[in-house]
C-alpha cells in the first residue's frame, strides 16, 4: 500500500489530534505580484485560479463568515472532527502589509474550533517581519506556510511566467526554518519540457530541505489559462 511509502498527511494529522481536522478554505480577495503588475500581469501561465477556488460562492464576505459557512459544511458531510485550519488557498496570502495580515488571520482563528492556519503564498512575499509574527502565533496554534515552488528549474520558472527564481525560493525556506511554523512545498510535476530525470532531481534536492510537507500536483492544462492559450496554438508534444 502506497500509505507504507509515505506519511499520508490526513494520518499525520490524526496521529496528532487524535483524529480528522479539516481544511476549510478561504478567500481574502489577495492577488500575486505576477499579476498585478508589480513584476508581471496574467499570473503563473497555468493558472485559471476559478479552477480551485471553492469559496468562489463566498469569496466577497468576511473571513469569519467564510470559516463558519465551511464548518457547517464540514459538519454535514463528517463525523467526529477535532477542529478546522482555516486554510488561506487563492493567490498569494501573504501578499499585504502586517497589519492587514492580522486583522485576517486574527479574524479567521477567533472563530471556535479553528485550531491553526494554512497560508498558501509565494517564496516572494514573504519577510523576517511576516515570519516574526507567525512564529509568535505557531507557539499556541498550528501554523503551516505553503510555498508555490512548482520547479526547481528557473527556465521553467521563467516559461511559466513565476517571476522568481529558485534561489528566491531557498531564501525563504532559510528564513521560516526554526521557527516553529510548519513548511510545505507545492510542486508541478509534468511540464512537457521537463524529463523524468528532472522530477527525480527535483525530489532528491526537496528532500535535503528543513520542510514538513510536500504537495505534489499533476499538471492540468486549463481552458483559458495562458498555458491552455498557448496550447491551443501549439499543442505541446
Amino acid at each position: 500500500m502506497l500509505n507504507n511509502v509515505y506519511n499520508a498527511y490526513n494520518q499525520h494529522i490524526k496521529k496528532i489530534y487524535g483524529g480528522r481536522i479539516q481544511k476549510i478554505t478561504i478567500d481574502a480577495q489577495f492577488t500575486c505580484p505576477n499579476r498585478d503588475g508589480t513584476k508581471a500581469t496574467g499570473g503563473c501561465s497555468y493558472c485559471n485560479n476559478l479552477t480551485f477556488s471553492t469559496a468562489a460562492k463566498v469569496r466577497k464576505n468576511a473571513i469569519a463568515e467564510q470559516v463558519h459557512s465551511g464548518i457547517s459544511y464540514s459538519e454535514r458531510r463528517y463525523r467526529n472532527l477535532k477542529g478546522y485550519i482555516a486554510y488561506f488557498q487563492s493567490y498569494s496570502n501573504t501578499y499585504a502589509d502586517l497589519p492587514y495580515l492580522k486583522q485576517l488571520y486574527s479574524e479567521a482563528l477567533s472563530v471556535d474550533g479553528v485550531v491553526g492556519l494554512a497560508i498558501g503564498t509565494r517564496a516572494d512575499c514573504i519577510d523576517n517581519e511576516k515570519l516574526d509574527y507567525l512564529e509568535e502565533l505557531a507557539k499556541t496554534k498550528d501554523i503551516t506556510i505553503e510555498y508555490g515552488l512548482e520547479s526547481m528549474y528557473d527556465e521553467t520558472l521563467d516559461r511559466i511566467n513565476r517571476c522568481h527564481d529558485y534561489q528566491c525560493f531557498l531564501d525563504a525556506i532559510e528564513m521560516t526554518k526554526n521557527r516553529g511554523i510548519k513548511i510545505c512545498v507545492h510542486l508541478i510535476l509534468g511540464f512537457p519540457w521537463e524529463t523524468t530525470e528532472q522530477w527525480t532531481e527535483t525530489a532528491k534536492a526537496i528532500s535535503k530541505l528543513p520542510i514538513d510537507y510536500i504537495k505534489i500536483h499533476q499538471l492540468h492544462i486549463v481552458k483559458n489559462s495562458m498555458m491552455g492559450n498557448e496550447y491551443k496554438v501549439k499543442p505541446f508534444k
